[in-house]
């Protein structure tokens, strides 16, 4: 057990339901991560000339890790590690450049999917028909638009429904074993 966690009632809960906590600190990482994306990208939604600035500091920074950096900075105080920024840049920049309409996405990358998915939605578990999954946005359409490579899962209706185009659900889909 983390030390840091030794005494609390955190402690008590990842213990009494075994939650491994590498699972909970992932979890609790990549919801930090789409919480940031996800106030970035309401901040340029919001505001055009925001969304002006952040293009503007793409521009200005040839250095794209400091143009993130910068951008960060506009939303939250925290520091984040290199490969969070990478992360974050290929999402900014996959924002700015995303379609006003979604593009069709073939059947092969579906049934590319369910296999890849052993024929299981990917959140929780269910067995599915190829037909009756739903190719899904990991990070959220909204977000990235059809624009990041491999930002797609295959779910079932019900998970589908639920995740819709929310993000930073890591800790829930955890807890619950769904959406």
């Amino acid at each position: 057990m983390n030390t840091v966690l030794a005494d609390t009632a955190l402690a008590e809960f990842i213990q009494l339901n075994m939650i491994d906590e590498d699972v909970l600190y992932e979890a609790l990482h990549k919801d930090i991560k789409e919480s940031i994306l996800s106030e970035v990208c309401e901040y340029m939604k919001a505001n055009e000339s925001a969304y002006i600035a952040m293009k503007k500091i793409y521009f200005r920074n040839p250095n794209d890790i400091q143009a993130v950096k910068q951008i960060v900075q506009n939303v939250c105080h925290l520091s984040l590690s290199e490969q969070d920024l990478k992360w974050l840049n290929n999402c900014i920049k996959a924002y700015m450049k995303k379609k006003s309409h979604r593009k069709q996405i073939p059947d092969s990358i579906r049934r590319e999917l369910w296999n890849r998915q052993e024929r299981k939605c990917c959140i929780c578990g269910r067995e599915i028909q190829i037909n009756d999954g739903h190719v899904d946005h990991i990070v959220p359409w909204d977000y990235v638009g059809d624009v990041l490579e491999n930002n797609y899962q295959l779910l079932c209706s019900d998970c589908n429904l639920h995740k819709s185009n929310h993000i930073a659900l890591a800790l829930h889909a955890l807890v619950f074993g769904k959406i």
